[in-house]
């Protein structure tokens, strides 16, 4: 019996929508099951995000659609599932859209990992229960999955780093604290804490956070063996480090040249 597309996709995928943010698709991708964003106007869609697709981000305010693609993203409905396999396993997709002739999204084909069978929308469910562990009472996301110092998520039941203070924390405070973390070998908490502030402090004040978080989110990178990430979040956080560093406001203790030349050094950028 021939099995199509259609027979194997997730008739109830998550979709986001058009609009949806930099910032909010990083924060949906630290989803380790989460491999493939999709954006959808309408009933179409409109885009398909991964990881890969938001290094070329310049700021978590940004549309993500600007960073998305469906070219390679996408299937129909009738597609033999047998090519598709042999497809996806030679290209290292493991997520293709299902799409009619309109756009129209109609589901999503997810490969396991071990590439012998397609998810289905039973266990998908199943881990959405579990994930909802990650809230507090009133709904508001909270940090309950393990990470380790990169800030990968570890499974749950195992040990992984103190999570950091999710409001912003005054200025001396975010510098110190953020100071402490880079110390401990954890760049990603570091980062969490500035961009924190980086959310809270006047308009004038944005670059400077904003830059010094992006410097740690390249610190992140060239950490986890990402170089060709670690170079660009460095040439963007650079960049606004400088641009705050001209108008000649506050640092609060910071160094701002000493910390770009050692962001270079430790990035090789």
């Amino acid at each position: 019996m021939r099995t199509t597309a259609r027979d194997a996709m997730l008739t109830r995928p998550t979709v986001h929508p058009a609009d949806l943010t930099v910032g909010a698709a990083h924060v949906a991708l630290e989803d380790p099951h989460v491999h493939l964003l999709l954006l959808v106007e309408d009933g179409r869609l409109v885009g398909t995000l991964d990881r890969a697709d938001l290094e070329r981000a310049d700021h978590a305010d940004q549309p993500a659609r600007e960073v998305a693609g469906l070219e390679g993203r996408t299937t129909a409905p009738d597609a033999e599932v047998g090519s598709l396999v042999a497809a996806m396993t030679a290209t290292g997709r493991r997520r293709l859209a299902v799409v009619d002739a309109a756009g129209t999204l109609l589901g999503l084909l997810c490969l396991k990992r071990s590439g012998g069978g397609f998810c289905d929308d039973a266990g998908v469910a199943a881990r959405r229960r579990e994930r909802r562990r990650d809230r507090d009472p009133e709904g508001r996301a909270r940090q309950a999955r393990p990470r380790d110092a990169l800030g990968r998520p570890l499974p749950y039941g195992e040990t992984g780093v103190e999570p950091v203070p999710e409001d912003p924390l005054p200025p001396l405070e975010t510098v110190a604290r953020a100071r402490e973390l880079l110390a401990e070998g954890r760049p990603f908490s570091a980062h969490e804490v500035l961009e924190a502030r980086w959310k809270d402090a006047p308009e004038a004040e944005r670059p400077l956070w904003q830059g010094l978080a992006q410097l740690c989110v390249a610190l992140t990178h060239a950490a986890r063996g990402n170089a060709v990430g670690a170079a660009r979040l460095l040439e963007r956080g650079a960049g606004r480090v400088e641009e705050y560093a001209a108008t000649g406001g506050p640092t609060y203790g910071v160094d701002l040249a000493a910390e770009l030349a050692c962001a270079r050094d430790r990035v090789g950028g």
